[in-house]
């Protein structure tokens, strides 16, 4: 068994296999950008997980779904903690309903942040399907109702979920609930693609896709929890984290690349592009400032 390793070369579930298979006892930390966690095993089950944020099967769900990270395995170092109940087989089978969802809502740019809460906005229920009605009710019930906790609570597939929800939202029957943590990813990556856009621009193909590959690498050597592709940025969890954690990321990524635009064009190029993005959004004011007087 590897003593450490990263998650972009070793996925999680083999990892977990090989320690269920030997039959180890031993702590598994998992680190990431952000935060880390802990998976406890027992004779090879998986006994006990838990992080800042959460605690039991949610943590080993989120770790799951997570694409980016470190491990570290420490040999006999055990907890008398039981948090995990279900087999691993079952945690792989719902966090492959999570993606699956997660997948579906992407593709048809509705839903980010699946943990998001959502609201009613009109609850009459007139020329709705029995299963449209079973979800707004549940909705009306539950004000403080997830996307993820909404899901699971009514049992259908990831497809067929996403396809009643999606009637709903569009017929402007439910709203989501946009959190902080949430804006804030949006704010990073407003600010991020148009200075990319902008040095598209003015410095063609070539020198873009040259800067392209140099993200991808910082990225991946730093296991970030981002994608960057046909000059925009992505995550798959990012903006789930609170806003602390991911000033974290922001502050390290956004330092090296506008380290990088400074070399080429100099500090007036960063100043430009961010006059030019607070005059079609002024919302980005506040963390345009915290960039300049983080990152300058």
């Amino acid at each position: 068994m590897l003593k450490s390793g990263n998650l972009q070369d070793f996925k999680l579930t083999d990892i977990i296999n090989i320690l269920e298979q030997s039959k180890k006892s031993c702590r598994l930390l998992i680190e990431y950008i952000g935060g880390s966690a802990e998976l406890f095993f027992s004779s090879g089950v998986l006994v006990h997980a838990s992080s800042a944020d959460y605690l039991g099967e949610d943590v080993v769900i989120n770790l799951l779904l997570c694409k980016s990270g470190k491990f570290s395995y420490y040999e006999d170092q055990t907890t008398d903690s039981l948090t995990v109940n279900k087999s691993i087989d079952d945690l792989i089978r719902v966090a492959s309903s999570y993606k699956e969802m997660q997948e579906l809502f992407e593709k048809r740019n509705i839903v980010r942040d699946t943990n998001a809460h959502l609201q009613a906005k009109n609850i009459e229920k007139e020329n709705l399907s029995s299963e449209e009605i079973l979800l707004l009710e549940r909705i009306i019930e539950n004000k403080e109702i997830s996307i993820n906790k909404l899901f699971i609570d009514c049992g259908y597939t990831a497809d067929f979920f996403v396809k009643i929800f999606s009637s709903l939202f569009y017929n402007a029957k439910i709203s989501l609930k946009i959190t902080e943590k949430e804006l804030f990813w949006q704010y990073f990556e407003s600010f991020v693609n148009a200075h990319f856009d902008e040095f598209f621009s003015i410095s063609g193909q070539k020198m873009s896709m040259d800067l392209e590959k140099k993200i991808q690498d910082l990225i991946y050597t730093n296991a970030l929890n981002l994608k960057f592709k046909g000059g925009k940025i992505y995550s798959d969890e990012l903006f789930n984290f609170p806003v602390e954690e991911q000033w974290k990321v922001y502050s390290f990524f956004l330092k090296e690349l506008l380290d990088y635009f400074a070399k080429i064009y100099g500090y007036d190029f960063t100043e430009r592009v961010s006059v030019l993005l607070l005059d079609t959004n002024p919302e980005l004011k506040t963390f345009t400032e915290k960039v300049r007087k983080n990152i300058n």
